[in-house]
């Protein structure tokens, strides 16, 4: 039986380019510029779970799914497009970070805004690779996981925030009545918000120190901006 040549076979070893995901795993990798692939066959190694999204014009073109994939940019007749890039979005790799002593979690009372010193750690995974890219990625101009990290953090301390807010009663917020909520959080409880960007909470730990039972931030009297002075 005949069988046609795969485009690898019939190039030379230096026409062919393969591109492999980052070790340890990255959630997101990229931009990957096809331009500088021009006259080579690119293939892709993506892992289990993982998606290239190629992007034209800040518009999703085409999405590669998990496995071997083989891009043919030579210039020849069917050969795909050097224009735009690769994004690449994987939903193994957890975004993390850590919140310390000096963040804060920010109140508004009616005679101005307190600060609430949080502690803990938050992981999230990427749940719809696809969605996700084009609800978050797609928004920012550069990929670092730093930044990325700092757009999903600024999100779900917003969502802790909002709960405290709600506690926010005429005598004040009771900093122990905040403690035991979101000290009970469970990963689950962010879906809300998380689901709609293509995303999931895997680790949730929240920590508002306090320093007695009966400390009380009144509405009707000074905010405290720091509460260092009382831990």
């Amino acid at each position: 039986m005949n069988r046609q040549a795969q485009p690898w076979q019939e190039l030379d070893a230096d026409q062919v380019v393969t591109w492999s995901p980052a070790e340890p795993p990255r959630a997101i990798e990229g931009p990957l510029a096809l331009e500088m692939f021009r006259g080579r066959l690119l293939t892709l190694d993506l892992a289990p779970g993982q998606i290239a999204v190629h992007v034209v014009d800040g518009r999703t073109r085409r999405v590669y799914l998990e496995g071997h994939q083989e891009l043919d940019l030579t210039a020849g007749p069917g050969a795909a497009t050097c224009e735009g890039w690769l994004v690449f979005v994987r939903i193994d790799a957890p975004i993390s970070w850590r919140w310390d002593e000096s963040t804060r979690l920010h109140l508004t009372a009616r005679t101005g805004e307190t600060g609430l010193p949080l502690r803990g750690a938050c992981s999230v995974l990427v749940a719809d690779p696809l969605h996700f890219h084009d609800a978050v990625v797609a928004g920012l101009d550069t990929l670092p996981a730093t930044r990325l990290a700092q757009v999903l953090e600024t999100l779900v301390r917003s969502n802790l925030e909002s709960r405290l807010q709600e506690l926010m009663a005429s005598q004040g917020l009771d900093p122990l009545r905040a403690k035991v909520m979101l000290e009970s959080l469970q990963p689950a409880d962010l879906d809300d918000d998380l689901q709609p960007l293509g995303l999931a909470c895997s680790h949730l730990a929240v920590a508002v120190p306090v320093a007695s039972e009966d400390v009380t931030v009144a509405a009707d009297e000074t905010p405290v901006a720091c509460y260092d002075d009382v831990f």
